[in-house]
C-alpha cells in the first residue's frame, strides 16, 4: 500500500468530520436565527400560531436537506438556546425541543424507499399543534397563564395546524428549489 494512498484518505476522513461539524454547526445556528425571526418579525395577523409559517418553514427546509437523522432536533437545541436570552419560560424550552423531536420521528419513521416529501407539511402541522397542548397542559397543571387559551384550545390547534401546514409547505418548496439549483451547478 502506498503512502499516497493512506494520506488521501487520512484526509478525505478530516474532511468528512469537518463537514459534518459545520453541517452541526449550521443547523443549531439556523435553529437560532428561527428564535430571532420569531422575536422581530411582527405578523398583522395576531392569530395564534402565525410564527409557525416562518418557524416551520425553516424547520421543514432544515429536516429535507440535512443529512443528520435529528436535525430538527438539533436545530430546536440552537432555538432553545437564543430563547434562553429573551425569556426564561421553560414551557417555551420544552415547546421547542417536542417541535424537533415529533418533526425527525415523523421523518425518520418512513423508509428511504418510500419516504413521501409530500408529508412533510402535515408533520409541521403536527409539530406546531403540540405548542397550544403544551401550554394547556402547563395552564392545567402549573396555572402557567397562556393569553392564546383565552377562548379554550380549539381555536389554537385549528391555526397552529394551518399556520404549520403552510409553513411546511414553503420549507418543502424551498427544499425543492434549492436541489433543482444545486443541480444545475
Amino acid at each position: 500500500m502506498s503512502g499516497k494512498l493512506q494520506e488521501k484518505s487520512i484526509s478525505d476522513s478530516f474532511n468528512l468530520i469537518s463537514a459534518k461539524q459545520r453541517e452541526l454547526l449550521l443547523l443549531v445556528c439556523t435553529g437560532a436565527v428561527a428564535i430571532l425571526l420569531h422575536k422581530t418579525l411582527r405578523w398583522p395577523l395576531d392569530m395564534p400560531g402565525r410564527h409557525g409559517l416562518e418557524f416551520m418553514a425553516i424547520f421543514a427546509f432544515l429536516r429535507l436537506a440535512s443529512q443528520q437523522k435529528w436535525a430538527a432536533t438539533i436545530a430546536s437545541t440552537g432555538s432553545m438556546l437564543a430563547l434562553t436570552m429573551f425569556s426564561a419560560s421553560p414551557v417555551g424550552l420544552i415547546i421547542l425541543l417536542a417541535q424537533g423531536l415529533t418533526l425527525d420521528l415523523l421523518y425518520n419513521r418512513l423508509s428511504w424507499q418510500g419516504r413521501l416529501i409530500i408529508l412533510v407539511p402535515l408533520f409541521t402541522a403536527i409539530a406546531h399543534m403540540l405548542k397550544p397542548l403544551i401550554k394547556a397542559a402547563a395552564q392545567t397543571n402549573f396555572a402557567i397563564y397562556s393569553d392564546s387559551l383565552n377562548f379554550g384550545v380549539l381555536m389554537p390547534l385549528l391555526s397552529h395546524s394551518l399556520f404549520g401546514f403552510i409553513g411546511g409547505v414553503f420549507g418543502l418548496l424551498a427544499w425543492k428549489t434549492f436541489q433543482k439549483s444545486t443541480q444545475s451547478n
